[in-house]
């Protein structure tokens, strides 16, 4: 498989390429004078050797849905992703090109194949390229992601910015504290779980949950020199004893959150000491892992809202007695 950019853009009279699609006005020996370049699109050519005439038959007659298309689209689809996904992945850590998306992996819950080879991939197909390039689309499902409303409870869109939460914004950007560093890592926590960074989110999730444990115990400890060189103990402790320990003087933290928030933390471990790639971990873990760290940080209360829950439109005594 290749994979490639191509020139496309400007450049002007003093020497200066920028990109534009579609444009190709690029000027070579300019590409090699200029410090940073906009790429574009990521371009790419797979070759399959090894074809059935009945496969060749299937695109040839554009048999959408039938079950070879499917299974070729599957087949070419796990060619792809692995190498691209590596590639950007390597771009993005070791070459610090960070701003580069992932290339997100097929999962049927938000696209047909169909859907996924031709808005996240592009793909077409050509047996020799002389009669042109066709659509490669496995089937004709919806080429939208359906929206799944997560939760239509009062209390999940409660976690989002009520109006008293504006009120209380005020009054925290006019403060001089900082965003404490255990919430900024639980918020990158949060964005790399949203962005499907599974093994990664884990590991972020814990730090936090680390840096949180450590925060609240100086807090609880900060007016007796005594007390704090005393409990210097509780650190030689596993980052699970500690939660069991700690975390059972949390309000608003019921028990099986504490547990599944330790369940996170083996996953977590499983990773870090094992290598391990999990494709999922349980929404649970997260959910006990999230709020048992939010539930150690310092007021204001901190929120946890799911991602893109949708909209809900309801009359006052609703939103007044969430438990409805």
């Amino acid at each position: 498989m290749l994979v490639w950019f191509e020139r496309q853009g400007r450049t002007d009279s003093e020497g200066v390429t920028e990109f534009e699609k579609g444009k190709r006005s690029v000027n070579p020996q300019a590409i090699k004078n200029q410090g940073g370049l906009e790429a574009g699109d990521l371009f790419g050519l797979l070759a399959l050797e090894e074809i059935s005439g009945t496969e060749i038959r299937c695109l040839k007659e554009r048999r959408y849905g039938d079950a070879t298309y499917l299974n070729l689209g599957k087949r070419v689809v796990n060619l792809i992703h692995p190498s691209v996904s590596r590639m950007l992945d390597l771009l993005r850590v070791v070459y610090g090109q960070f701003w580069l998306p992932q290339l997100p992996r097929y999962d049927s819950r938000e696209w047909s194949l169909g859907s996924y080879c031709c808005d996240v991939l592009g793909l077409e197909w050509s047996l020799d390229e002389k009669g042109g390039r066709v659509s490669f689309l496995p089937d004709l499902t919806s080429r939208f992601s359906p929206v799944v409303v997560v939760s239509t409870s009062t209390k999940a869109f409660l976690t989002y910015l009520t109006r008293s939460d504006w009120m209380e914004l005020q009054r925290l950007i006019n403060m001089s504290d900082d965003v404490p560093l255990a919430g900024r890592i639980l918020s990158n926590a949060r964005s790399l779980k949203a962005q499907g960074e599974i093994r990664l989110a884990i590991v972020v999730a814990t730090t936090a949950l680390e840096v949180a444990i450590k925060s609240k115990m100086r807090q609880m400890l900060r007016n007796s020199k005594e007390c704090s060189d005393k409990a210097q103990v509780f650190y030689s402790l596993s980052l699970a004893q500690q939660v069991a320990i700690l975390g059972s003087t949390l309000k608003g933290v019921s028990v099986a959150k504490l547990e599944q928030c330790l369940l996170g933390i083996q996953s977590r471990n499983s990773v870090i000491h094992e290598g391990a790639h999990p494709k999922e971990i349980p929404g649970s873990q997260w959910d006990g892992l999230f709020n048992v760290t939010a539930s150690l940080l310092e007021p204001p209360t901190y929120k946890l809202p799911l991602h893109d829950i949708g909209i809900m439109v309801a009359p006052d005594d609703v939103w007044s007695n969430p438990d409805i």
